[in-house]
Parts: structure tokens; C-alpha cells; sequence
């Protein structure tokens, strides 16, 4: 399995539900699933990696053999797994969205408490769970419909050919980003591709147009 997105989605639209229903045993077997796949897809990573470093260092030879297992074993394990995943972006995402069931139009608390945040970027929140912001401040088109979506560090979210054109007469120089009411600087190095967008987008994709045609309020709020 090289991509859990697919299952990771189906699990935590049920999530949503088993909050609606008000099935807290089964929210958190939802989020005890959501954890098993996360870890899951670290270890094939692990895995492929250690299958990738075997063949790049492997020389056949007629005069000698080679355990394979035990050479993997090694390479295994030197190859630690480093995945907590309450921390993944996906798991994350399930929180937040559990936290709109109940609270539609109140910002989730940051998990370090609101004195954590940076008062010069505390702005209106967007209404939803995608992005701190609706449109992409300089082309001005609704972050669903980005072509390529791009998030700075503090969580806004731009076309990437918009937004790295942008910065081009800077330079590699931290600017302030083009967001009305904030003044955090961004770079391009600092840009990450918007993956709550995208699987929001891959997910819409895959619904019928009727459902696609709900969920578009979903950033008019």
C-alpha cells in the first residue's frame, strides 16, 4: 500500500458521523484506526527504504552468497521508524474536524493554549478547517481551486506560481505576507504543499456532483 489517504478519509468521515451520533467508543476506535494506518504507512516507508539501500549497496558475486534476511534485518534496523501519530497532519485533521461537529463556528483551541499564539497573526478565522484564509490573497481564486496549493507556517494558503512570483524581487528575504490584519513573514523555502487542501480536493473529486455542490458553502462561511 503506497497511499493510505484513501482509507484514512473513509475513517475519519466516520468519525464525523460516530460524533454526530454521539458514539464516543466508537469515535475513538475511529482515531485508534486513523493511528494504526498512520503507523503503518511509516513502516513501508522504513521498509522501502531499507529494500532501496540493500539494492544500491549489493554486488553479485559467483564466489560467495549472501543471507539476504539477515542483511535486511540490519538495514532495518538502522532505518528507525519515527512516527508518532497523534502528531500527523492527519490525525490533526480528524481533531479538528470532530471539534466542528460540536463547535461550527468557533476556531479550534491551539493545543499549547491561546497564549501560545502569535498575537500579530491572530485573525478572523476562515470558517473552515482547510485554511486560515478563503481565497489565495494574490490571485484572488478559493483555495479548492488552486491548481497547485502551497501553506505557509502559520497556516494561509496560496496558488504557488502566484504566491513564489510574488516573492521573486525579494529574494530569499522574509517578507511580510500578503494578508491583510497579519504581519508574519514568509519565505519560499518556508512554503509546504497544502495537503489538507488537496485531499479536500482529491475527496470532492470523487463525490457526486450533487454532494460537491454542498460542500462548496463549505468555504463561504
Amino acid at each position: 500500500m503506497q497511499n493510505v489517504d484513501p482509507p484514512c478519509d473513509i475513517v475519519t468521515e466516520f468519525a464525523e458521523l460516530f460524533e454526530r451520533a454521539q458514539a464516543t467508543d466508537k469515535v475513538d476506535s475511529c482515531r485508534k484506526t486513523l493511528a494504526e494506518l498512520t503507523m503503518m504507512e511509516a513502516q513501508i516507508k522504513a521498509q522501502a527504504e531499507a529494500f532501496k539501500r540493500m539494492s544500491q549497496g549489493y554486488e553479485a558475486s559467483i564466489d560467495s552468497s549472501t543471507d539476504f534476511m539477515a542483511r535486511l534485518e540490519q538495514t532495518n534496523a538502522e532505518i528507525p521508524v519515527n512516527c508518532n501519530p497523534e502528531e500527523e497532519e492527519r490525525f490533526r485533521e480528524m481533531q479538528e474536524k470532530l471539534w466542528r461537529v460540536n463547535h461550527p463556528n468557533e476556531p479550534m483551541p491551539a493545543a499549547g493554549g491561546a497564549a501560545d499564539e502569535d498575537e500579530d497573526v491572530i485573525v478572523a478565522d476562515s470558517g473552515n478547517d482547510l485554511a486560515r484564509n478563503v481565497k489565495c490573497p494574490i490571485s484572488g481564486v478559493e483555495v479548492l481551486n488552486l491548481k497547485e496549493p502551497v501553506v505557509d507556517e502559520v497556516g494561509f494558503v496560496y496558488e504557488k506560481e502566484s504566491i513564489e512570483g510574488w516573492l521573486v524581487p525579494h529574494g530569499n528575504r522574509p517578507v511580510e505576507a500578503p494578508i491583510a490584519g497579519t504581519s508574519h513573514k514568509i519565505t519560499k523555502a518556508g512554503l509546504k504543499k497544502a495537503t489538507r487542501v488537496i485531499r479536500e480536493q482529491r475527496r470532492r473529486q470523487k463525490r457526486p456532483q450533487t454532494q460537491q455542490a454542498e460542500d462548496a458553502a463549505v468555504l463561504d462561511v
